[in-house]
């Protein structure tokens, strides 16, 4: 999401130039700029996020190569068949009604369906049964996304699917016929086939409602099998670079000044830091709560429309009232590592509406900062939920020594 896989050749250019070392990509998401900067140096990636955390974890720090396709399918099916069936037997009525909604092509019948369903998450019955399974998370048959997400970003067979993946992947951990390492890399699969199959504005903020002109991607999204996109995905795993290259990489799961607070006190230190901060209102959580939860898999209390689980966590560099001194702490701790300073930072965010500027900042704490690239492009306002799909920014890269 957002403009990072934009910038990442810009960015990589200008790293080029920087003294050696290694890097830290303090707000690393998916890792498009690790992924885009190669070998040629070691790289650090952070992110508070626990599945981008594990995003980056595997790319770049992994011994461990994924399970292969046909292990999987061959040595996983029969525990996902498991869960899979007493899930089934579970919702029979409900699947079977979910199938006709779907079968029917027909706006008015979907809505139907969902009208009777889709508050079924927040029935005393289910909030007790997710209580109880919050105690015991692994109770068979695992059915967190059954009882919490059904009817929303998935169909309950989408969600059915994912429970006995989980199950099936849980399974072969505990009897050790995959690693902990593998075990993530088959979760991060599962991220993207949910991702590839949700039905969405391409994100897990919000879920598509059927509309006649929404109609035929949500019954395409609907029809698409877990368990399929998730054997494809697992096809194109692989971690980056060599073996030996990895080992001199690092994968934080830290609020980023923290870390940096606390890199500033070790004798290894990165010796380029890349920050690309949050810089709009919206909390970027929201964005990622269901990948949170699928590697946490807590049964956690959910909240209003999306389902947002409850605690996420709440970035100051988006709160209006905190984004100054956010932004102040981060360049200030940069500094005190001693590293040159790399920032990306669109000219209408955040800060532009608090009487300051990226660039008086980071003057009070280099000596030399310049601007390394201005960029015009259009940023994604994540479904239009503010007004427009998109709107033209400037985005401008600065360089801190």
């Amino acid at each position: 999401m957002g403009t990072k896989r934009e910038l990442a050749v810009t960015v990589a250019e200008i790293v080029s130039e920087a003294k050696r070392g290694p890097i830290l990509d303090a707000f690393s998401g998916m890792c498009a700029v690790g992924q885009t900067l190669g070998t040629d140096r070691q790289i650090w990636n952070n992110d508070v996020q626990i599945f981008a955390a594990k995003v980056a974890r595997a790319l770049f720090v992994s011994p461990h190569l994924p399970p292969t396709m046909t292990q999987v399918a061959v040595d996983l099916f029969p525990a996902f068949s498991l869960n899979e069936e007493a899930l089934s037997a579970r919702f029979r009525k409900r699947l079977d009604e979910e199938q006709r909604s779907l079968s029917s092509n027909n706006v008015t019948t979907v809505d139907v369906y969902l009208r009777k369903y889709q508050a079924a998450h927040e029935s005393p019955g289910t909030l007790s049964e997710v209580a109880a399974c919050a105690i015991k998370p692994a109770a068979f048959p695992l059915r967190l996304f059954s009882l919490l997400y059904a009817d929303s970003y998935f169909g309950l067979r989408q969600c059915v699917e994912i429970d006995s993946i989980v199950f099936a992947i849980n399974q072969a951990r505990n009897q050790k016929s995959i690693s902990a390492g593998q075990r993530d890399w088959l979760l991060l699969a599962l991220g993207q086939a949910m991702l590839r199959c949700s039905s969405t504005t391409g994100h897990f903020a919000q879920y598509l409602t059927p509309k006649p002109d929404t109609l035929t991607r949500y019954f395409r999204q609907r029809s698409r099998k877990v368990w399929d996109a998730w054997l494809e995905i697992i096809c194109d795993l692989s971690p980056l670079g060599s073996r030996a290259w990895r080992q001199g990489n690092r994968a934080y799961n830290r609020e980023t000044i923290s870390l940096l607070r606390c890199l500033s006190k070790e004798d290894d230190r990165p010796a380029v830091i890349y920050a690309d901060p949050p810089y709009t209102d919206d909390q970027y959580s929201r964005y990622y709560h269901l990948l949170e939860t699928l590697f946490l898999y807590d049964y956690p209390n959910v909240a209003s429309k999306g389902r947002y689980r409850g605690g996420r966590f709440q970035t100051p560099f988006s709160l209006k009232s905190k984004a100054v001194e956010a932004f102040t702490r981060l360049v200030s701790a940069s500094a005190a590592i001693g590293a040159e300073l790399i920032v990306s930072y669109p000219r209408d965010g955040l800060l532009y509406t608090c009487d300051t500027t990226p660039l008086k900042i980071l003057r009070k704490f280099f000596n030399q900062v310049t601007t390394a690239h201005t960029q015009k492009h259009l940023h994604s306002s994540f479904g239009a939920s503010k007004g427009e799909a998109t709107k033209s920014v400037t985005e401008v890269i600065y360089l801190a020594r």
